[in-house]
C-alpha cells in the first residue's frame, strides 16, 4: 500500500522494506515508484551522516548522498545498518534539539527528517 500525503510539491512517502534491503535497491525502487531517472543529479539523502556513516548533528545540514554513481560504501550497506545509524543520529538531534530550544529558537527543515528518521528523494 502507498499512501501519498502533501502537495504536488513534497510527496511523504512511508515505505516498509525488508532488513536485508541495500541502499541501492531502495534508491531503485524510488526511482521506479515517482518514475526518476537513475543519474547523478537524482539523489537521496540521509540527514545527519556522512559518507563514511559517520554520525554528525552539529551541522544541520550534514547528509549521506546516495546516488547512482555514489562511491560511498553504504550503498552496499544493507538497510538495517542504516536504520541503527539514523536512530543514533535521531537520539542525539532530540538531546541537541532540548539542550538548544528556546523561543526564538528556529527548527531546520532537516532536522525535522533526523528526528522522523526520514530520507529525501531529489532530481
Amino acid at each position: 500500500m502507498v499512501e501519498l500525503r502533501g502537495s504536488h510539491e513534497v510527496v511523504y512517502l512511508d515505505l516498509m522494506v525488508h532488513a536485508d534491503t541495500t541502499m541501492m535497491e531502495i534508491l531503485l525502487f524510488a526511482c521506479n515508484l515517482f518514475a526518476m531517472p537513475l543519474i547523478p543529479s537524482t539523489v537521496l539523502f540521509l540527514w545527519g551522516l556522512d559518507e563514511e556513516g559517520e554520525v554528525d548533528v552539529d551541522d544541520p545540514t550534514t547528509s549521506l548522498d546516495l546516488s547512482s554513481d555514489s562511491t560511498s560504501a553504504i550503498m552496499h550497506w544493507r538497510f538495517a545498518e542504516v536504520f541503527a545509524l539514523m536512530q543514533q543520529v535521531a537520539e542525539r538531534m532530540q538531546e541537541n534539539l532540548q539542550e538548544e530550544e528556546t523561543e526564538d529558537f528556529e527548527h531546520h527543515h532537516e532536522w525535522a527528517n533526523i528526528l522522523y528518521l526520514q530520507g529525501t528523494l531529489w532530481d
